[in-house]
């Protein structure tokens, strides 16, 4: 796992190994009893979900919007909801890296609006697939 400062998102990678060559592997969020905004697509590489935070005093307060998010880095071949939670699934070869990012924000920590923190996502994803290459020449 690895988190760079000023960044929303952890990069998370895992290797498996075993008697399967071809695996689906999933990586989730879990969804809260009151079920926020949800928004996930698998063309577009990433699952986001806004919900209302409250304070865990006597008396819970509003607290403004919470974000969670997942980028994925392998294509996904479907986002699926089970139970309370929702899933990003990659079809996965033994032995390959499955990567992956995962992180929150928080609507007083620079996106306000629901839609703010799922463009953000989507233009992680871009970003991730299409990273800068920087070239020194002399």
């Amino acid at each position: 796992m690895t988190l760079d400062a000023g960044s929303n998102l952890n990069e998370i990678c895992a290797r498996f190994i075993g008697d399967t060559t071809q695996l689906k592997l999933a990586a989730g969020l879990f969804l809260h009893d009151t079920v926020g905004v949800i928004n996930g697509h698998a063309e577009r590489g990433y699952i986001g979900y806004a919900e209302n935070t409250l304070s865990q005093g006597k008396v819970a307060a509003y607290q403004g919007r919470g974000y969670t998010g997942l980028v994925f880095v392998n294509r996904l071949a479907e986002v699926v909801q089970v139970n309370n939670h929702i899933a990003g699934v990659s079809f996965y070869a033994q032995g390959e890296v499955f990567r992956y990012f995962a992180g929150a924000g928080w609507e007083k920590g620079g996106f306000p609006t629901d839609q703010d923190w799922f463009a953000y996502l989507a233009n992680q994803y871009k970003a991730k697939i299409n990273p800068l290459d920087v070239k020194i020449l002399k």
